[in-house]
């Protein structure tokens, strides 16, 4: 339990596929939840190829991971010859999960230290 979040009232709008991992931390610490679903996430009815001339594949989330090897022909193919870069160790782990080798990992899962990531890999390579 963390000091001053028992009793902690929070409401959190979030889609109907929410993982709420983030929820469940606060939870355990002793905050009372509310939870109100607001919008629905959805698959592309037909996704367009991508480009070829790409160096790196960058993931948000485990669900745009699981999204791009479902709907995309040859994702996995695809990914061989790029790096694939996920914000933070959550979409890492589901990467893993879903047989994929994950190259870059940001150091923390926000979009700045994603881009200090790769900017560095980047360096390197050149």
């Amino acid at each position: 339990e963390v000091p001053g979040l028992r009793g902690l009232r929070v409401f959190s709008p979030q889609a109907v596929e929410a993982r709420g991992k983030h929820l469940e931390m606060l939870e355990s610490a002793g905050a009372k939840i509310r939870r109100l679903q607001v919008y629905s996430i959805e698959k592309c009815k037909q996704p367009q190829r991508p480009s070829d001339d790409i160096d790196y594949v960058t993931f948000f989330s485990g669900r745009s991971l699981e999204s791009f090897v479902e709907q995309v022909e040859e994702a996995r193919h695809y990914l061989l010859g790029r790096k694939l870069v996920v914000i933070g160790p959550i979409t890492a782990a589901r990467a893993v999960e879903l047989g994929l080798r994950v190259d870059i990992v940001a150091a923390h899962a926000h979009f700045e230290s994603m881009i200090d990531s790769m900017g560095s890999d980047a360096r390197v390579e050149r």
